[in-house]
């Protein structure tokens, strides 16, 4: 192979199927993916002192290779349905109940996409 020779690589499976694949199921990644997703959708999470948006990432569970995001608040999950709920936007402009569909209707997938492409590339 010469100095310049060129090298293609193409995934023949879909974002989806690779990200659900065992092709990014380590820990440190997993654990990523989560904190990164999280970071994107926090504008959509509805604000007022910030305890329900703070959340907490971790890694695993029951020896599970992925990562989680808690909103471990009491509330929380009463917010996320939103049924009946006047979200106040005085310091989050986008806050909506479903947070992470409304940051996926917003095309914050691709971010979180790119950022995960950046970090595999790094390693």
């Amino acid at each position: 192979m010469s100095a310049n020779s060129t090298i293609e690589f193409q995934w023949n499976k879909s974002i989806d199927s690779i990200v659900n694949s065992r092709v990014l199921r380590g820990g440190a990644t997993a654990l990523f993916m989560a904190e990164t997703w999280h970071r994107l959708y926090m504008p959509f999470v509805p604000r007022l002192t910030g305890t329900l948006s703070t959340g907490s990432v971790s890694k695993g569970v029951q020896g599970l290779d992925t990562g989680f995001i808690h909103h471990q608040i009491i509330y929380a999950s009463f917010q996320y349905l939103g049924s009946g709920h006047n979200f106040s936007r005085h310091v989050h402009p986008m806050a909506t109940s479903h947070w992470d569909q409304a940051a996926k209707a917003a095309g914050k997938v691709s971010a979180l996409v790119n950022d995960v492409r950046a970090y595999l590339g790094a390693k």
